[in-house]
């Protein structure tokens, strides 16, 4: 018995079991006296049915590859995407971390920009007291007011030197 398939894909194999087969049988008695040199198939008539089986045998196997091809591409779209996912989230976690430790640097280095000069305003607050001669608590009290005054941006402060010479006196009128 030689299947479908088998003819189709292994001929020479099928052409050698035939003309084996063929003589054979001249062979047996009654034995026809010739010999079989050459034994070639021709043209076989495959029935409708079975072509038709076969066609659509190779269609399903082709559709079955399709889906499955299909489903390879999903699965790898699918995982790129978690891929890129996970780089955005990386690169994101970068930048946040990286934006928090400059602003931390920028805070810190404000903080010791301020320390610096508070220090500064108070030495130089006392090496102005110590020039000037302002030795009382009161003078010095009052100086530093005025200086937190004049500081202000929404104060307008004009400070002038009045002595008792400049300064009108006026009499009450009865």
């Amino acid at each position: 018995f030689v299947t479908f398939n088998e003819y189709f894909q292994d001929r020479k194999a099928v052409e050698q079991r035939f003309k084996e087969a063929v003589q054979s049988r001249w062979n047996q008695t009654p034995s026809v006296h010739a010999m079989l040199d050459q034994f070639h198939l021709g043209r076989i008539q495959i029935p409708n049915t079975v072509a038709k089986k076969q066609l659509e045998s190779k269609i399903q196997n082709e559709r079955n590859g399709r889906e499955d091809f299909l489903q390879k591409a999903q699965l790898e779209r699918e995982a790129t995407a978690v891929e890129v996912n996970q780089i955005n989230l990386e690169a994101n976690k970068i930048t946040r971390t990286a934006t928090a430790n400059a602003n931390l640097i920028v805070a810190n280095a404000q903080a010791e920009a301020v320390q610096i000069k508070s220090n500064a305003d108070i030495f130089g607050t006392t090496l102005l007291f110590e020039n000037a001669g302002i030795e009382l608590q009161e003078e010095k009290i009052s100086f530093s007011y005025i200086r937190s005054l004049m500081k202000r941006e929404n104060v307008d402060l004009t400070i002038d030197y009045l002595s008792g010479e400049n300064i009108l006196k006026t009499k009450a009128v009865v």
